[in-house]
């Protein structure tokens, strides 16, 4: 019997292996896409992301920018402001008021001296100087800044003023009247009140918003400095992403330079520099207005205040006989507060040659180490001649009244010939206030100055921020829709 073979099953192939079976180095390699690599290098900051951050950078940076100009500008501004005008009115009618209330007194005095018909020179002096105090009490009123440190003197010098001038005109109608003895006793007490009360006031006055203006220049200087710092600090981070972003553009997408972003970066510079140096130039001229010119200022206003006051000091010594030797040596005081040593040629050659080494020490001293301005050399050293002849001329009538020649040294106080003592005390007072002039019109010129410099920059921060953060988007954006697309 026969057998049929059957046909023999195909064999099929075996399933691959799975990889796990296979050594690492017959696996084949898995090719990652080049997308996917850009998409997951540095963390998974693509390329795209890259730059919306640096453009979301430049535009906060752009704001921070125009935050810190902005302030930058308010804070410069102020203290301009606060130097130049809001404390410096009121500085300046303290010191008008308080030489003019001695100046006031003195000629008070001088009327009382000129016997029972008195002097009409010397009275029209005492009304002009009555008004004048009257109209600056009323300037000093209306900027109080400070509350009652300034209200309280203010209403002081008002109510005082009233007081004081009732004693005057009843010491006026007691001479007329022929009771002089009386009448000097009344001005006595007029004077001694005049120097308890009102002089103090005004000087409270002076003293409160001096310190208020010595502060605020200080604070000033700080705060303008902080101000730029961060204006700087802003900038340099601005400058910085900026580069970065070009670095970054240069490195990813091979442009070597993007426009936009270097106009944005040489904006940024200029910004910077234009705003230190207007920063610089508001702040010498804030030096110039205070240190230089106001502080001149201010001690030629203290000098002439003390020797109107040594003026009725004098007088005081011939009206209240019986203490002559105080009011000698209140004039001594007061004039040594000026110049602490007798004015001679040599101490005017001193000061001519070395005027920051004049060899004395007082308020025409502190003048003279602080020339600063065209013509205010010659200005001082002229003053310093007239206030030596003044000495003199004073000298002249304290040694009258010692020999007992009262009527000479009435004549000689009162008198206006170019040797006497009003007369002399008028050249000096003219050469003071030649200085003084000089120096408040350079205080003014300064703070003008300050104002039109500090100006631009209310307009110039925002526009740059602004420019400059446009220049940031535009150089950015057109590399993001390349992506997008």
């Amino acid at each position: 019997m026969s057998v049929t073979s059957q046909p023999r099953a195909r064999s099929l192939p075996a399933a691959p292996p799975a990889f796990g079976g296979v050594p690492q180095s017959l696996r084949p390699a898995t090719v990652v896409p080049v997308r996917s690599r850009a998409r997951f290098a540095d963390g998974g900051w693509t390329t795209p992301r890259r730059l919306q951050a640096f453009l979301l950078s430049s535009l906060l940076l752009a704001v921070l920018l125009f935050a810190t100009g902005f302030n930058l500008h308010n804070t410069l501004r102020q203290g301009v402001q606060s130097v130049g005008r809001d404390s410096v009115p009121s500085i300046l009618a303290a010191q008008q008021i308080h030489a003019s209330l001695v100046d006031m007194d003195a000629s008070a005095a001088n009327d009382l001296l000129a016997g029972a018909n008195g002097s009409r020179t010397a009275r029209d002096s005492y009304d002009a100087e009555r008004s004048f105090i009257g109209r600056q009490t009323v300037v000093a009123a209306q900027n109080i800044t400070y509350g009652n440190l300034e209200r309280i003197p203010i209403e002081q010098l008002q109510d005082g003023m009233t007081y004081y001038t009732g004693l005057i005109a009843q010491a006026q109608q007691q001479l007329r009247g022929g009771n002089s003895d009386i009448a000097r006793g009344t001005f006595t007490l007029a004077s001694a009140y005049l120097h308890s009360t009102l002089v103090p006031a005004a000087q409270r006055l002076d003293d409160v918003n001096t310190a208020y203006l010595n502060r605020a220049y200080n604070d000033s200087r700080t705060t303008n400095g902080w101000a730029l710092a961060f204006v700087v600090l802003a900038g340099v981070l601005f400058l910085l992403a900026l580069i970065g972003a070009q670095l970054f553009l240069a490195r990813r997408v091979r442009r070597t330079f993007n426009l936009p972003l270097l106009a944005a970066s040489v904006l940024v510079i200029v910004f910077l520099v234009n705003t230190v140096s207007t920063t610089l130039a508001v702040n010498a001229e804030l030096k110039t207005a205070k240190e230089d010119a106001f502080d001149s200022i201010s001690a030629l206003a203290d000098a002439r205040a003390l020797v109107l006051d040594a003026n009725g000091s004098q007088a005081l010594s011939l009206l209240d006989t019986a203490n002559t030797m105080r009011y000698q040596n209140q004039y001594m005081q007061l004039t040594q507060q000026i110049a602490d040593t007798t004015i001679t040629p040599a101490i005017i050659d001193r000061a001519t040659r070395t005027p920051d080494d004049p060899g004395f020490k007082g308020a025409l001293a502190t003048e003279l180490r602080n020339l600063t301005f065209p013509g205010e050399k010659d200005a001082a050293l002229t003053a310093l001649t007239e206030f030596g002849a003044y000495q003199q001329a004073n000298t002249q009538i304290r040694q009258l009244q010692m020999q007992g020649k009262t009527a000479d040294a009435l004549a000689l106080i009162t008198g206006t010939n170019t040797d006497q003592a009003n007369r002399v005390f008028e050249r000096f007072d003219i050469a003071l206030t030649r200085v003084v002039n000089i120096n408040r019109t350079e205080f003014e010129n300064a703070v003008t100055r300050g104002f039109t410099k500090v100006a631009p920059l209310q307009w110039l921060s925002p526009a740059a921020a602004l420019l400059i953060g446009l220049l940031a988007f535009l150089g950015l954006q057109p590399r993001l829709r390349e992506y997008a697309a």
